[in-house]
């Protein structure tokens, strides 16, 4: 049974680790977007912000999922 629990453990851990990393790409996108349109700090700031809310509503159940299987 533990190494069951070790693999779920792994695999959450990557599962984080993947979240973070698509969290830094959206955010240098936003910023590489935003020099190449010409769009000021403020609408950039406010579009992030707005995404940063959005991402864990759309991931939070799969999340949930993962955590109730450890």
């Amino acid at each position: 049974m533990e190494p069951t629990v070790e693999k779920l453990e792994t695999r959450f851990l990557k599962s984080e680790a993947d979240l973070e990393y698509i969290e830094r790409r959206l955010k240098l996108d936003f910023i590489n977007s935003a020099a190449v349109s010409g769009c000021s700090a403020e609408v950039v700031t406010h579009s992030f912000h707005f995404s940063q809310q959005l991402l864990p509503v759309l991931v939070g159940p799969a999340l949930c999922c993962l955590s109730s299987c450890c």
